[in-house]
Order: C-alpha cells, then sequence, then structure tokens
C-alpha cells in the first residue's frame, strides 16, 4: 500500500488566495464577518496543512453517515431518552 502526497498551500497560494480576496474580489457576503472567517480558513489550513472538509461542515454521502459511529451513539441516546423511566 502506497501513500499519495498531498499538496498542501504555500507561502506564494496563500499571498495569491488572500490577496484576491481582499483585494480583488468583488463579491458580497451576507454578514461581513463571514469575510473575515473566511480568511481565518484560509490561513488555518495553511498553517495546519489540512483540507478544508477537515475543518467545516461538508454534506457527506448517505453510505458515509449511515457508518458513523457517533450518529449511532446519538441515535440510540434518543431512542433511549423517549423512552418512559420505569
Amino acid at each position: 500500500m502506497s501513500t499519495k502526497e498531498k499538496p498542501v498551500m504555500n507561502v506564494d497560494d496563500v499571498f495569491l488566495v488572500l490577496h484576491h480576496h481582499w483585494a480583488l474580489d468583488t463579491s458580497t457576503f451576507p454578514d461581513e464577518r463571514q469575510r473575515l472567517q473566511l480568511a481565518f480558513l484560509v490561513l488555518l489550513c495553511a498553517y495546519t496543512a489540512t483540507r478544508p472538509g477537515a475543518l467545516v461542515y461538508v454534506k457527506r454521502n448517505v453510505e458515509v453517515l449511515a457508518e458513523c459511529p457517533i450518529r449511532e451513539a446519538e441515535e440510540r441516546n434518543a431512542k433511549c431518552s423517549d423512552s418512559p423511566l420505569k
């Protein structure tokens, strides 16, 4: 089994993305706080070498969610709390 090397952002990539974000981007955000949050996430991805999907919520495939142990535990807890105490 071989592992693929996954590219991460280098300093030039971070500069280009943030320069475009702050100086060239003309898109509007519902709340300007989101503009700051996006810049923060870009920096966080660069500093920690993580993929964006690891830092923010991503809608996943139904099969992946079905295998999620946390979801199964939450469903079990919900069933237990719905049942009347004896």
